[in-house]
């Protein structure tokens, strides 16, 4: 079984033939900020398991935000939201200078957008991607050899280390008429892991008394974020005090009052949230780096390290404490790296102003 990459020039495909010789496919949602015209068609129809990926023309982290909005608005608009998310490093736009900031702007963006596995596909600009790696939870690489259709010997294996390796673009899909980039499972993870729907499914299914699950922990968490003065325990059952939450909910939104969570009830709760996020996000101070070299470090109170250096103009994104005050200890602020802290002077920072 085959994993491939497909974009709206691949055409009309025949699913019944190719759902039999695929076991994955990783479809093009957008290119810069255009909706692929085939995406929708192909994952409504292809009836296989399914990611996607975003070809990005940003050249700088601003661009880049804009276009992980985008792809993600796109993207989920599937029959199903994709297995896992990936951005398409290889535009003339990016280059030694500004990859790394526009690679942890755009991971970063679909990590707050909930997007649970994400990474980049990338080749010659790999070397330049600096601590964006550590918000890749995949490494995607392109590198074909003969290019002749069949796997190269391990001896034509990518440079890099990768997870997932595109050993061709001539490749053959039965139901697919032009040729196919086609891909293996490369490096430490299993094709099992590609395939697990890690997603939380909420709004998959009706929840009621009695539903368990991560949907039902995430439903918890998601009604404790839009009621503070109510906090339910987060234990994915869904019991009589999630229940009262639900109808509160309903009541407040002038929904059907039945205590049950359908798709209309979703889908408003889903809106009050990203309400909320962008009222929380626009009322907290965000800051951009003043020095032509902003050092970054890492560390404890006895032992700190030079990890890396922030260009001019890097938005930066404090942690805060739970009164919205960021973090900041001896002069440094901390600051969120994705699966960890950074400290940076705040003589290197200017706060601006969020305009939402």
């Amino acid at each position: 079984m085959k994993i491939c990459d497909i974009r709206h020039w691949q055409g009309d495909i025949d699913w019944d033939k190719a759902r039999k010789d695929l076991s994955l496919a990783i479809f093009r949602a957008t290119k810069d900020k255009k909706e692929d015209p085939r995406y929708i068609d192909y994952t409504t129809n292809c009836g296989i398991p399914y990611a996607a990926y975003c070809y990005l023309h940003a050249s700088n982290a601003e661009e880049a935000h804009e276009e992980a909005r985008v792809f993600v608005e796109v993207a989920n608009k599937a029959i199903r939201r994709p297995l896992f998310y990936i951005g398409d490093i290889e535009h003339e736009n990016q280059n030694e200078n500004n990859t790394e900031e526009i690679c942890y702007a755009f991971l970063n963006e679909l990590k707050i957008l909930r997007c649970e596995r994400v990474g980049l596909y990338i080749n010659t600009r790999f070397p330049y991607c600096g601590h964006a790696l550590n918000l890749c939870d995949i490494i995607w690489m392109p590198h074909w050899g003969d290019n002749n259709g069949e796997i190269p010997p391990e001896n034509r294996a990518p440079e890099y280390y990768c997870d997932l390796w595109q050993y061709t673009s001539k490749g053959y899909v039965d139901g697919i008429q032009t040729d196919a980039d086609l891909n293996i499972v490369y490096g430490n993870k299993t094709l099992e892991w590609f395939l697990q729907d890690v997603h939380s499914t909420l709004g998959d299914r009706l929840l009621k008394i009695g539903r368990k699950g991560n949907d039902v922990k995430e439903l918890q968490s998601l009604l404790n974020k839009n009621y503070s003065d109510q906090q339910l325990v987060v234990d994915g059952e869904y019991g009589p005090a999630t229940k009262k939450l639900v109808e509160r909910f309903q009541i407040d939104n002038h929904l059907d009052v039945d205590g049950q969570y359908g798709i209309q009830t979703h889908t408003t709760l889903l809106k009050a949230i990203e309400q909320l996020e962008r009222a929380q996000q626009i009322a907290l101070p965000s800051f951009l780096t003043i020095e032509k070299s902003n050092k970054v470090y890492s560390g404890n109170s006895e032992k700190f390290e030079h990890i890396f250096t922030l260009n001019r103009n890097f938005r930066v994104c404090p942690i805060f404490n739970e009164s919205g005050i960021p973090i900041i200890c001896n002069n440094f602020m901390a600051i969120n790296l994705g699966n960890k802290v950074g400290w940076i002077n705040i003589n290197n920072l200017k706060e601006v102003k969020n305009n939402g």
